[in-house]
C-alpha cells in the first residue's frame, strides 16, 4: 500500500512538472525547480517570516518588454505546523522605486519592519478602499495619479500590490496555478505603465538590481572570456530565450 501510495505521489508530481515544463517551452519561458536567492530578494509580504523558506517552481522570461518572475514560495511559522504557501509574481519596471505597498480593504496590513506610513488621498472612496503605506510620501503621490487610481477601484483589481526595489509584486495564498500566470503579469504590466510618465522618467537613471539570481553582481566575479567579455547578460531579471 506505501509502495502505491509513493508511486501515485511520484507519478503526480512528475506529470505537473512536465505541464510547467511545456508551459515554459510553449512562451519561450525559463523554468527551474527551485531558485534559492529568491527567498531573500524581498522583504515584505509573504518573505521574512518563519524559516525553511523555498522558492520553487519557478519561471522566469519577458513579458510585454518587463522582464518577470512567477514562482512558489513557502516558509515554516513552527517545526511542527503546516507550510505557508503562497504564488508571488515579480515584474521589473526598469528603475528603482522607493517602497509603496498597496493593500485592498480586509486584507492585513504590511509588516512593521518594511517602515511604511500610511500616506491618506483626496479621494475618500480610495482611502476606503486601499490602505497605501510608504517611507516616502511625495513618492507615494507621484505614482498615484488618477490613471492608476480608477485601475485600482475596479472590483477585479483588488489585489495586494507593492513597489520594491526596481519590482512590482504581488501574491496570493496557495500554490501557483499555470493559468494565473498570464493574467497577473498582464495586470502588474497595466500598473507599471500607468505610473505618470514624468515620474518613471525621474527614476530611469537610478541603478537596477536584478530580480533574479543576482547575475549582474554574481557576474563580476566570472573570469574574462577571450571575446572580452565575462559571459553575463546584463540587468534586469535574465532574460528567456525569446
Amino acid at each position: 500500500v506505501l509502495a502505491a501510495i509513493a508511486m501515485a505521489v511520484y507519478r503526480r508530481l512528475r506529470r505537473r512538472s512536465d505541464e510547467l515544463r511545456a508551459l515554459a517551452a510553449l512562451y519561450r519561458w525559463t523554468f527551474a525547480p527551485d531558485s534559492p536567492d529568491l527567498v531573500r530578494r524581498w522583504r515584505g509580504t509573504p518573505f521574512g517570516s518563519g524559516s525553511a523558506w523555498r522558492a520553487t517552481e519557478v519561471f522566469t522570461g519577458s513579458h510585454r518588454g518587463h522582464h518577470f518572475a512567477a514562482f512558489t514560495y513557502s516558509f515554516l511559522l513552527s517545526a511542527a505546523a503546516k507550510p505557508q504557501v503562497f504564488t508571488v509574481y515579480a515584474l521589473s519596471t526598469g528603475h528603482r522605486v522607493p517602497t509603496v505597498e498597496f493593500t485592498p480593504a480586509g486584507s492585513d496590513p504590511p509588516p512593521a519592519q518594511m517602515g511604511g506610513q500610511t500616506v491618506e488621498f483626496a479621494s475618500a472612496d480610495f482611502n476606503r478602499a486601499w490602505t497605501v503605506t510608504a517611507g516616502n510620501r511625495s513618492v507615494a503621490h507621484g505614482i498615484v495619479g488618477p490613471g492608476l487610481v480608477a485601475w485600482l477601484m475596479r472590483a477585479d483589481h483588488a489585489i495586494p500590490l507593492r513597489f520594491e526595489g526596481s519590482d512590482i509584486v504581488t501574491w496570493r495564498a496557495g500554490r501557483l496555478r499555470p493559468a494565473t500566470i498570464m493574467p497577473m503579469l498582464d495586470a502588474l504590466v497595466e500598473v507599471a505603465r500607468l505610473v505618470p510618465h514624468y515620474v518613471r522618467e525621474a527614476l530611469t537613471a537610478t541603478e537596477v538590481r536584478p530580480p533574479h539570481r543576482e547575475a549582474v553582481r554574481r557576474a563580476s566575479q566570472r573570469p574574462i572570456l577571450p571575446d572580452g567579455s565575462n559571459g553575463a547578460a546584463a540587468g534586469g531579471i535574465p532574460r528567456s530565450s525569446a
